[in-house]
Order: structure tokens, then sequence, then C-alpha cells
């Protein structure tokens, strides 16, 4: 397994350079008396002595033997080749192999950063600290997307850092997952609606509620002149009521959102239709009942039970015509039945 990784690491950042070119470039150059005091040790995990930049930096400068420049210089041209610079001090390294028990050559991949390491690490910890700024704020919203940049990319970080020895990617991968938590807590912790957050429905129903009255103004500016002032409140508080109840519910399902949005539509096609069955049904009886009885018992005294009868029969075989065109189609006889004793009209 720890070939795979190794080979794995090499693919990813052993191409990614001219290590060995650089190497030998700068062993090429001339040394000093600083440089001698850095590469005390030899072979190839020696920089996690006197390599430190901090602390080993500050020994330098405090050394009137040793040139902080030539320190600078050195740790400069280390930092461009395969190995780079140690991260931890060197008491820190061996506390470190104290405590794991492991040799020092074992912990030295672990602890050193070249400028690749350092620079691909970096950004991506600087992206995995902004996602978990973002999550503690409570502006990294939970879904699919941020799933999988905060779980799926902190595993691929992981693995990444794994194989290439870096401690930045590592750690970038933690953080990030760290803000998928953060974000995941914050979401299944607020209250639910059939399985939608509640503040998402409630701003769905706001939404609505301000759609439908928007809608309301633009159609009462049409008509204004036709509508009452309680006409005009009730096609607002309809419109809103119904427009707030479809954006709730387009929140939670879209197919139920269009079921009902359908629904509704046929209702009111139905309510319109037995509405206007039902003024139908008023208009072909629209004489006051006065004058209705009135002029019918009129007819009976005056023509005769037979021709009110057929009279009335008449209406009834075009009972779709409504009683006053039905009159208005008689005789003047037959209309003066149906006016009352000053005159007015039958309708």
């Amino acid at each position: 397994m720890e070939n795979i990784s190794n080979s794995v690491g090499y693919v990813i950042t052993g191409n990614l350079a001219p290590w060995k070119s650089v190497a030998n470039w700068t062993h090429s150059l001339p040394t000093n008396a600083t440089d001698a005091w850095m590469d005390q040790l030899l072979g190839y995990y020696h920089r996690w002595r006197s390599h430190h930049l901090i602390t080993d930096g500050a020994k330098v400068a405090l050394d009137r033997n040793l040139s902080f420049i030539d320190f600078m210089k050195h740790t400069g041209l280390d930092f461009i080749t395969e190995q780079g610079l140690p991260i931890i001090p060197e008491s820190a390294t061996l506390k470190l192999a104290s405590l794991t028990g492991l040799d020092i050559c074992k912990i030295t991949p672990w602890i050193h950063l070249n400028i690749l390491d350092f620079a691909c690490g970096g950004v991506a910890t600087a992206f995995s600290v902004s996602d978990l700024i973002q999550a503690i704020n409570g502006n990294l919203d939970w879904g699919l997307g941020t799933a999988l940049r905060t779980f799926g990319g902190g595993t691929i970080e992981i693995a990444v850092g794994a194989s290439t020895k870096n401690p930045l990617f590592i750690a970038s991968g933690v953080i990030e997952i760290g803000a998928g938590v953060k974000s995941a807590y914050d979401f299944y912790s607020q209250p639910f609606l059939f399985g939608v957050p509640l503040i998402n429905v409630l701003s769905g129903v706001g939404g609505g509620a301000i759609s439908g009255a928007l809608f309301s103004l633009v159609d009462i500016g049409l008509s204004w002149n036709k509508l009452s002032t309680k006409e005009m409140i009730y096609r607002i508080v309809k419109n809103s009521s119904v427009s707030a109840m479809l954006g709730g519910v387009s929140t939670i399902s879209l197919p139920a959102t269009i079921s009902l949005g359908v629904m509704y539509a046929l209702g009111q096609i139905i309510y319109r239709e037995i509405q206007t069955s039902v003024e139908q049904e008023k208009y072909h009886f629209s004489c006051l009942p006065y004058n209705y009885f009135y002029g019918i018992n009129r007819m009976i005294i005056e023509n005769g039970l037979i021709k009110t009868a057929n009279f009335l029969d008449e209406f009834n075989i075009n009972k779709k015509t409504n009683f006053k065109d039905y009159l208005d189609k008689s005789s003047d006889t037959y209309k003066n039945y149906f006016l009352d004793n000053k005159g007015g009209r039958y309708e």
C-alpha cells in the first residue's frame, strides 16, 4: 500500500518540476561557512536540522560568524528543490520522533515542503478556510453542490495529501470536511415541513403572496372603473392567498404545485359555469314575484286558462330563452299583463 501511495505521489508532484536539474544546479554553486553550518548532516534527509526559516534563521542572525543573507539564499535555493524546507523546528522534529517511535527519516518527508507543495497546498487550504468561515457564519447553504465540494473534495484532498506526504493538503481536506459538517448540521437541525426546511416554505409563501398581490393590482388597474372597493379587496386577498399557497407548496413538491394549480383552474371554470347557470335560471324568472304572478292572474282572467296555459307551455318549450326575452318577442298584449299598476317594467 505504501508503494502505491508513493507511486501516486510521484505521478502527482514528481513530474511537475525538473527536480533533479534544479538540485544539480544548486549543488554546483560555490559554498561558504553558512552553507557548511546548515549542511552539517549528510544524506538526503538532512534539512530537518539547521534549515528552519524562523528558529535557525534567528540563530544565524545572532551568530557573528554566520551570514543571514547567505542563510536566506541557501533556504531559498533549497525551497525550489524536491525535498524543500522543514515546516517545524529541529526540537519539534526530535520530540515528534520520540512520541511516535518513528525514525526521523520516516518523519521528514511529512514535515518538509517545497515550493510546489506549499503553493498547491496553500491554495487548497485557503479555499477550505474560506468555506469554513462561510459555514460558521451560516452562509454556506447545504445542498448537493456543497456536499460534493466539502465531503467529496475534502476526501480527495486528504488522499492527495497522504500520497504526496503534504500536510497542507491533509489539513485542507479536514477543514473542508469540517465546513461540510457545520453546513449539514445547520441545515438538518432546523424545523422541517414535509422534508423541506420551514424557512424555505415560508419564503415561498411570502414570495407567492407578493406575486399574487402585484398581479391583483395590475388586474384592478386594468378594470378600475368597473370594480367596487369591496371587489378590489376581495381580488387582492383571493389572488394573494392562492399564490401564497402555491408558492409554499412549490418548495415542497413541483408536481404537487402543478396539480393544485390545475385543480384550482378547473375549479374556477366549474364555479363560473355554475354561477352562469344559476344566473341564467334567475334570469329566466327575472320578473318580480308580484309582477309575475300578477301578470299570470290577469292573463287568466282576461284570456282564459287555456290561452294562458298555451303561453306558459310555449315558454317552457323554449326554456333556454329567459322570461324577459320571451316577453320581448311576444305581442304587446302579453307584455301589458306584466306591467304593474304604475306602468313599471316587467323585468
